[in-house]
Formats: C-alpha cells, structure tokens, sequence
C-alpha cells in the first residue's frame, strides 16, 4: 500500500516544555489511524502540527508526497485538510444544510445543493437541511461536523475526540457508522481520543502516546495482544503484570509452569496477565481469593489474589457469582506469552506455547 501521510521524528515543545518528542509514524492511503492515550500526553498537539495550526521544531510531515511541515511550511488553509472537532465547532446561526456547504467553493448553487444532500444522506440526515443545529441530538450534530468536514473533499480527515460528548452507546454506534464512511469513500483519517474501544472500533492502525512518545504503532490486535512495552499493556486493556522466572525454556510464576523455545533466559521477568486469561475450575490446585468484583452484566470482573500475595483480573461469566474473601479455583488460558524483562520499562517478547 501506498504511504499517504508520513511523520518522521517529530518533536515540539511550548517554552522549555516538550509535548511531542521525536514521534514517526505512517499511514497508508484509506487508511485510518488512532493516536490513542491519557489526557496530556501530546496527542491533539501532534494533530494540530498535521493540520498545520501548530509549527515543529524538528522533524517532518509529508502528505501524500508533498512536505507539509519542516524543511518547508504549508498553511493550515492550504493543505487540504479536513477537521472534525470535539464540540461539533457548527455555526448556530446557520442551517444544517448551509453548515455542510460552509466550505464548499468554486460551484453553483445547484452544484452545492446536489453536494449538500448526498452528504447528508450519507451520514444519515436525509430532510435535516432546513433544521439548526440546537435542534439536533449531540450525534446528529456530530453527523452534520462529520458531513461539513467531507464536502470540500479533503486529502485527509482529522478528527480531535469526536464522541466524547455522546453516550456509551451511541459512541460506540456512531465511531462504526463513521468507519464505514471513510472507507467507502476511501478516505484516509487520523483519529485522536482516550477511549480504547472508540481506536478499537475506528482504527487499522493505533499509536499508544504516553508523555509525548510513540510507544507503539501496530494492528488494534497487536496492540492489545502484544505490547511492546508495560506502558503500552497497562494503558491499553485491562491486564496484571506478575513476577516470573525463567530456567532453560521453562517460565515458573504464580499460575504455574510454561514451555516455550522462545523464551530468553533471563532471571526475573514480568508476565502479562489477560482478565480472559483466567478461567474457574474447581478441580484446580490453583487456588485464588476474592478481593474485588464488578458486575458487568453478563460478566462480573473480579480481583483475585494468588499465594504470592499478586493480584490478577478475572473477566468471569456472571452465573459463577463469588463473595469478596471467597475462594475460588483457577486455570489459564493463555493462548500465548506475553514477557517483559525484570526492568520494566524494557520491550515485551511474545513467546509461543508449547
């Protein structure tokens, strides 16, 4: 696949304080991105340099061949950009319909009312034109932000938390209903947000920021199944790191004994615990005590702690309903290891089982 947007080394700071450091990544075109992590971290500060509203110390930003940013600076206006923003940024004053066509030149009248509804048949807001936007649900208003944002036909979409302000539910339905969008119209975007299951849904590649480092670019499912750093295992899903030995290829930790030729023969090591990992089994020697639970409906998360005095997360169906001090048998399930070595902020090695 053909590269679309590169960011190559990356770094900006605000007076003595660096926000972004030294960050690469690249995105394929039609593809979408998801810079993922905690507020603070550097992330809308990294989509603002791409969207030209902020300039780099160092580094490049290179948009479908053309250097945007660093040995050259091309404005913001210029670059073809489209954005949708956090809080919709929709002009109250103005229609739906004259809010989609707001960044639309060059054509007749006829020509942007065409534009206009398609556009707002395809997010979904057929017959909205003639309404303002406080008339509109929050997801309808981040329908018509999403329909503004497509209509000048950009190179690339950006958007900055655009679900935060809707509810779990709709989020969730919302963050899929855009994804088939962009990709039936080819679009490559970059997504920024804090919510694991919106990068989940949106993203074919996400970029684990944390301090204003890259600390992993991968899959969703490379992400999540195998971090490249703790950093990455504790932000992204719920998990448990427990000590670990390894001797020859056998890794002895609190859960019992694991084989693996993969394994490096290192002392003291960290091992990456899934709550899916841990399964009840009343006939195993494994024993665990009840320390937390959360109900989930179908599932209840629950906080067990083993003999070592460690505590792992059991994402456990719900009819197995245990009290806090209960004990309960376990066994894994690990499909595969996840290791990191005794010095925690060093790399994971994912080592096949036996």
């Amino acid at each position: 696949m053909t590269t679309f947007l590169s960011v190559e080394a990356l770094s900006k700071s605000y007076g003595s304080s660096p926000v972004v450091d030294n960050i690469t990544f690249s995105l394929a075109r039609g593809e979408i991105g998801c810079l993922l992590g905690p507020s603070g971290c550097g992330k809308t500060t990294l989509l603002r340099s791409i969207a030209g509203f902020e300039n780099i110390e160092s580094g490049s930003i290179v948009l479908d061949g053309e250097i945007v940013s660093g040995p050259r600076f091309v404005p913001a206006e210029r670059r073809r950009i489209g954005m949708v923003f956090q809080d919709y940024a929709l002009f109250p004053h103005l229609t739906v319909a004259r809010n989609v066509a707001f960044g639309l030149s060059g054509l007749n009248a006829a020509q942007i009312a065409r534009t206009v509804d398609s556009l707002l048949e395809t997010v979904g807001l057929t017959g909205a034109g003639s309404k303002y936007p406080h008339e509109l649900s929050g997801g309808q208003q981040q329908r018509v932000a999403l329909a503004r944002a497509l209509a000048p036909e950009p190179r690339l979409l950006l958007m900055d938390e655009p679900f935060s302000n809707l509810d779990v539910s709709l989020r969730e339905s919302l963050s899929m209903e855009v994804r088939s969008i962009l990709k039936e119209r080819g679009i490559t975007a970059l997504l920024v947000t804090h919510n694991q299951q919106e990068a989940y849904a949106m993203a074919d590649r996400i970029g684990v920021i944390a301090c204003g480092t890259m600390h992993q670019w991968d899959t969703p499912l490379a992400v999540y199944h195998r971090p490249a750093s703790t950093e990455v295992a504790g932000f992204v899903g719920e998990g448990s790191l427990i000590d670990g030995k390894v001797s020859g290829n056998i890794l002895s930790c609190a859960l019992g004994e694991f084989s693996s030729e993969s394994l490096t023969n290192v002392s003291a090591i960290k091992v990456l615990v899934r709550p899916e990992d841990i399964l009840p089994d009343e006939a195993s020697p494994f024993q665990a005590q009840v320390v937390g639970r959360t109900f989930r409906g179908s599932s209840i998360l629950y906080s067990l702690r083993l003999e070592t005095g460690e505590v792992v997360l059991a994402q456990i169906p719900s009819h197995h309903d245990h009290s806090i001090g209960h004990k309960i048998g376990i066994r894994t399930d690990l499909k595969h290891l996840v290791v990191f070595p005794g010095a925690a902020t060093l790399q994971a090695q994912e080592c096949v089982l036996e």
